[in-house]
This record gives C-alpha cells, sequence and structure tokens, in this order.
C-alpha cells in the first residue's frame, strides 16, 4: 500500500510539474501545493473505490438443508467459528470470508457497507447461538421455522415493533437473545 501511495505521488508529481512548465508556471511552491492536493483527490477516490470494493461482496449463501440439525448438535458453548462451519460446511473458503467479516473490528457496519445479505449473515449468526436444545430460544426459534427462517424475519421487519407484530407471542423470547436488537434491526 505504501509503496502503491509512493508510486501514485510520483506520477501526480510528475503530472504537475508536467502540466505547470506547459502553462508557463515555474514557481516551486505551486508545484508541490498542486502536487499534494492532486495527491489528495487521488488518495479520496482509492478510498472511495474500497469502499464500492467491500460492499460489492456479498455473503454466501448459507446451506439451507439440514441447518438447523447442524446448528443444534453444536455444543451449547458454541464458538462463532463452529457456528460458521455449520452454516457452510465443509466450504473453508466461505466459512473463511464470514467469519472475516463477522470478526472485523474497522468498522464497516457503522460505516454502512453491510449489505442487506450480510446484515442477515451476521443476524443468523445470533439467531444460531441461541439454537439450543432445552433452552427457550430454540422453542421459540423453532416455532418461526428455524434459525433461517427466523433470521429472514428479523431482517426483514426491519426494527423490534414490526417483528413483534409479525412473530406474535414468541417474538419477545427472540428480541431478548442477546446480540439480536444490535445485529438485526
Amino acid at each position: 500500500m505504501l509503496m502503491r501511495q509512493s508510486n501514485i505521488a510520483i506520477r501526480v508529481s510528475t503530472l504537475a510539474a508536467l502540466t505547470a512548465v506547459s502553462l508557463g508556471a515555474t514557481a516551486q511552491i505551486s508545484h508541490a501545493s498542486e502536487a499534494s492536493e492532486a495527491l489528495k483527490a487521488e488518495n479520496t477516490a482509492m478510498t472511495l473505490q474500497t469502499a464500492t470494493a467491500v460492499e460489492a461482496i456479498e455473503a454466501p449463501e448459507i446451506v439451507e438443508e439440514g441447518l438447523d440439525e447442524r446448528v443444534a448438535a453444536l455444543p451449547a458453548n458454541r464458538s462463532l467459528e463452529e457456528v460458521v462451519g455449520a452454516f457452510y460446511p465443509g466450504d473453508e473458503e466461505a466459512q473463511k470470508i464470514v467469519l472475516s467479516k463477522l470478526n472485523s473490528d474497522d468498522g464497516i457496519q457503522s460505516r454502512g457497507f453491510w449489505s442487506k445479505t450480510w446484515k442477515y449473515t451476521k443476524c443468523a449468526a445470533y439467531v444460531a447461538s441461541a439454537f439450543i436444545p432445552g433452552r427457550v430460544g430454540y422453542k421459540a426459534i423453532k416455532e418461526l421455522g428455524g434459525v433461517k427462517k427466523t433470521a429472514k424475519l428479523l431482517v426483514g421487519a426491519g426494527n423490534e415493533k414490526d417483528f413483534l407484530k409479525i412473530a406474535g407471542g414468541v417474538g419477545a423470547e427472540i428480541v431478548g437473545i442477546n446480540g439480536i436488537k444490535g445485529n438485526c434491526f
């Protein structure tokens, strides 16, 4: 990245110098100022391109067939890695991509780069973390059609009030699950 910025700076400086010479400008301060402004503009453009590329990455499709059984079979103290493994059995690349996004500390969500698909994937991870046989959340999630359907309902509702209208009595149990409010609405 540093080498790329250095190459960009050299190109921008060269372009600024050639432009200045062709326009008859010879002041050194003018060259430095123009080069600095051009470099700032180039960096801003690169940042916007990177943001667009991050936004364009779609979450891999969760393998729905057998999902509830795979998640229910996980230990009660399941890790995020185990949950993601249950979402994408045998697909290490998909697991790596999703874990990278879910474990990200760079504030991607706060910058608005989480597409609806990524939001759904993140929500599904929280729903799956509560899908433990014998616990209250398990029964409520089962009643709504399982992990995938519950996550889709949560994200589709967009807020707690609308979800509670859709889900009825079991909705309160699901909204009370740790992490649901902050990651599904």
